[in-house]
């Protein structure tokens, strides 16, 4: 037996997922608690580090979930950018924690929401 993919999604091809293989599909989710006011935004990189080895030495994948107080985490590609380095300054020097993660991705503005 087997069940549809999604196929009601736009831009889905519709494939058939074997229903057996559905019970496989597991995910542990980490939640962070709320980072503290001053603590580094990196520790939460640090964290995601600990848990690719941890994968990749065969556990279960996992979903990294977590906020900081007051943060702002630019991609590589964004400290590229013309000015990026000044206006991270500008950032930093109005109290809010800045880094640039070692992975992909867009600059994300971090808070308690």
């Amino acid at each position: 037996m087997s069940i549809s993919s999604h196929s009601d999604q736009p831009g889905s091809c519709g494939e058939q997922v074997p229903l057996a293989n559905l019970s496989s599909l597991r995910l542990q989710i980490w939640e962070t608690p709320l980072m503290r006011p001053g603590s580094s935004v990196l520790e939460a990189f640090a964290w995601e580090e600990v848990m690719c080895r941890r994968v990749g030495a065969g556990h279960l994948p996992v979903a990294h979930i977590w906020r900081h107080s007051d943060a702002f985490v630019a991609g590589l590609r964004d400290r590229r950018l013309p000015q990026a380095v000044e206006a991270m300054e500008r950032i930093r020097s109005q109290g809010t924690a800045v880094c640039v993660r070692p992975s992909g991705g867009a600059a994300v503005p971090l808070n308690p929401g």
